[in-house]
């Protein structure tokens, strides 16, 4: 639905179909919102923010769609049936051009959503690699691809975990699968499945100190 919060107050439907429409990301602009099909397969769609269109399939089993800054590109993830993992892409809106895969060297990447800074992607999952603990399931922040399509700079660990256990939280990894993300400034927002709402600070550099 799309409402108008000035007087009169206006509904409008938007999507049609028995499929529950979920996650919706709104463009900065305004005039396209993204969201799931909760339906199988499901998938990411895209559809103007007006009414009496049809939207677009953007990725067959695509989930949490989430736009860049600038909103030519949308990231999004694709969950593996067999092993839960996920894989994380981004999709140009503004030309034909296949899906690009970020965080290549991680084995499981979701929940994804672009940060405020255009040139980096938050993820939630664990890196492959050797340096075990160091390397576990935590929030990360990749490099964005630039417009040849390169991924200049090395993941950022943001040691949210950590964070969290200090606050007396100890989610496993799979809650964060489920939950939901937004950026408010510099603060990552997210509510996981026990309706609780944690809030992160996220810098650049050095790794953030965090609190709740």
């Amino acid at each position: 639905w799309r409402e108008e919060r000035q007087a009169p107050v206006r509904k409008e439907l938007l999507t049609r179909g028995g499929c529950p429409k979920v996650q919706p990301a709104v463009s900065p602009d305004g005039r396209w919102i993204a969201y799931r099909e909760d339906c199988a397969p499901g998938g990411v769609f895209l559809i103007p923010s007006q009414p009496g269109h049809t939207g677009r399939l953007i990725a067959r089993f695509g989930k949490d769609p989430s736009f860049s800054p600038d909103g030519k590109a949308l990231v999004y993830w694709i969950q593996d049936p067999q092993t839960r993992f996920g894989k994380a892409y981004v999709a140009p809106l503004d030309r034909e051009a296949e899906p690009l895969r970020i965080a290549r060297e991680f084995d499981d990447a979701h929940g994804v959503v672009w940060s405020p800074d255009p040139g980096w992607i938050l993820v939630c999952g664990t890196r492959r690699g050797a340096n075990w603990p160091a390397e576990q399931h935590d929030f990360w922040l990749v490099p964005a691809p630039d417009a040849k399509e390169r991924m200049v700079g090395e993941p950022r660990k943001l040691g949210v975990f950590p964070a969290l256990s200090q606050m007396g939280l100890r989610p496993h990894p799979s809650v964060f699968s489920r939950a939901q993300f937004a950026w408010i400034g510099r603060d990552l927002i997210f509510v996981n499945s026990d309706r609780k709402i944690p809030k992160s600070p996220v810098e650049n550099s050095p790794p953030p100190k965090h609190k709740s």
